[in-house]
């Protein structure tokens, strides 16, 4: 990260020409060049949209875990955003509402899910074939709901989902890893939907 350049190619991939590559060193062999090639991305990164108080080139050039983390966390929302275009969050909640029968959430916070019952559902819905009901525990104890968020973990992978989250982030239901798995799922959902009716 220290040099700039993996942070700007994530920037272009995300929003195609965003970056003057004519300007940027792709080889910056010292400390001055990589913080110019840093500064840009922080610069880009502004231009989309992320808010980085108190944040600037320097930081990754010098390897501020805390302040790289947070610019990297608001590139994967940006990306999950744009994968559920105007989608809200209330909106992938309805979403997911809609294809489970029994079971109904209030939001991605909702403790229900720590159980994995309500995902599990979720994916069974989007590809039945997914789920082998059978290895699926009740979720009473913390050994359950760990088993369920790691099977949880393991189908979504399987049906092409690129998971960010460990199986803790499901037990704990930590909000922003419920939002970009519930974003992977939602994009998983239109794939499959979309192979189907090709």
């Amino acid at each position: 990260m220290s040099d700039g350049l993996v942070i700007l190619k994530v920037l272009d991939k995300l929003q195609p020409g965003s970056v003057n590559w004519k300007i940027i060193d792709k080889k910056p062999n010292n400390t001055y060049k990589k913080g110019i090639n840093c500064g840009e991305a922080v610069k880009v990164s502004q231009k989309l949209g992320l808010k980085l108080p108190g944040i600037s080139g320097n930081d990754f050039v010098t390897g501020n875990k805390k302040n790289i983390l947070a610019v990297v966390w608001q590139l994967v929302k940006l990306h999950y955003t744009k994968i559920i275009g105007s989608l809200s969050e209330d909106d992938l909640v309805k979403w997911a509402n809609n294809l489970v029968a029994d079971h109904k959430i209030k939001n991605l916070k909702d403790k229900e899910m720590s159980d994995g019952h309500f995902l599990l559902q979720v994916l069974s819905s989007i590809e039945p074939r997914a789920i082998d009901w059978d290895i699926v525990k009740k979720g009473e104890a913390e050994e359950d709901k760990e088993n369920n968020a790691k099977y949880i973990v393991s189908i979504v992978r399987k049906l092409g989902g690129v998971v960010f989250c460990v199986w803790e982030d499901l037990v704990k239901v930590d909000y922003k890893q419920t939002f970009i798995l519930f974003a992977t799922i939602y994009e998983l959902d239109q794939q499959i939907k979309s192979g189907a009716a090709a």
